[in-house]
């Protein structure tokens, strides 16, 4: 046995046959264990918390709404009862794939806004409800207002009311932060493709085909026959992954993947 070399400090011992010359291990360059840490703590823990985003896919194009579950950029407040509560019908799939917004409120005295939530068509061509969880509490005063692309809780005259239906405003309308006790604005469009979609929607005719429906928005009206092949669908509301958690594990994977590089 030859006596140990030592290669930055550390003793690497190289065994020999009898008059045979054994070289030595290129040394491998030290992996921090600081690096190493990062990258399995980034694989180990959930990425950082970041706020829902729910897609709404309508025959006129998507667009998707930050939830106010915590205070950011495009959200000034919280609105978490309204949050989890518009959640449930998502994650539940309260909401069918032949959902419609049923009414494009008009402007002036009247609330210039988009609403669903409420009704579906059936395949026999009849409106159908949603089906409503409880009602929840209404949640005003929270930071947030009604103001263009928020979206908000519809409910009926009575505060405690809301369940399914939802709005959206296509201006500000802060007399809702007040009307009646106030409208729990819970969300925002993100960005000014989505309000374009909506924009889009606005700009269709309206027509009172009978209550409920005394505003509802269509692409075009036949002269006979039933409108709904005409209605302005949304055919999915669903929950877009986190960026946050996707570019977490990207930095985490890539990381490793570096540290097993170096030690190859």
């Amino acid at each position: 046995m030859r006596e140990p070399r030592r290669s930055g400090g550390t003793a690497i011992i190289l065994a020999c046959s009898a008059g045979t010359e054994v070289p030595e291990k290129t040394a491998l360059r030290p992996i921090t264990r600081p690096a190493l840490l990062l990258a399995l703590s980034l694989l180990a823990s959930p990425a950082r918390a970041e706020n829902p985003v729910v897609r709404f896919a309508t025959i006129l194009g998507n667009y998707d709404v930050e939830l106010c579950q915590d205070v950011s950029t495009l959200c000034t407040g919280t609105a978490p009862v309204s949050v989890a509560n518009f959640l449930a019908y998502v994650d539940g799939d309260r909401y069918p794939t032949t959902s419609f917004i049923h009414r494009r409120g008009g402007g002036g005295a009247s609330p210039l806004v988009v609403q669903g939530g409420g009704y579906w068509i059936d395949a026999q061509g009849a409106a159908n409800s949603v089906t409503p969880f409880a009602p929840i509490a209404l949640e005003v005063g929270v930071g947030l207002s009604n103001l263009r692309g928020t979206i908000a809780m519809a409910r009926s005259t009575a505060p405690d009311t809301a369940t399914s239906q939802w709005f959206i405003n296509l201006v500000d309308n802060v007399n809702l932060d007040t009307a009646g006790g106030g409208y729990a604005v819970f969300g925002k469009v993100t960005d000014e493709a989505g309000l374009a979609v909506l924009d889009a929607i606005r700009a269709l005719p309206r027509y009172n085909v009978g209550s409920p429906f005394t505003e509802l928005p269509l692409k075009d009206y036949p002269l006979n026959g039933p409108a709904y092949p005409y209605m302005v669908y949304v055919s999915s509301v669903e929950r877009v992954p986190e960026a946050g958690a996707a570019l977490a594990s990207a930095v985490a994977l890539g990381s490793l993947a570096a540290l097993k590089r170096r030690r190859a």
